[in-house]
């Protein structure tokens, strides 16, 4: 399967592209232990609750636990790295 963003000119839908996105994490997780890949998330922060198209879960390196938090934007050009360190600022 190749990478979503290969092909910025892929006629689907948002909700596509998020889906699509879930698919390819999860067949990109190889030998990661217990990963689940979800679509469309709730997350509740200490401040708000933030709704987020692709959550991963998973443990690695004997034992640590690691969630992934990823918003999918399909534009035709890279996101600025200012909006994306901003809007993750607010998450932590």
């Amino acid at each position: 399967m190749f990478p979503p963003m290969a092909d910025p000119n892929l006629k689907i839908t948002a909700t596509e592209f998020e889906r699509l996105v879930r698919d390819w994490i999860l067949k990109q997780g190889g030998e990661l232990t217990s990963l689940v890949v979800t679509h469309d998330v709730e997350v509740e922060a200490h401040d708000s609750t933030y709704q987020i198209d692709v959550l991963a879960k998973f443990e690695a390196f004997g034992g640590a636990d690691f969630i992934v938090l990823v918003e999918c934007k399909k534009y035709r050009s890279a996101v600025k790295l200012e909006l994306v360190q901003v809007q993750g600022q607010e998450m932590i």
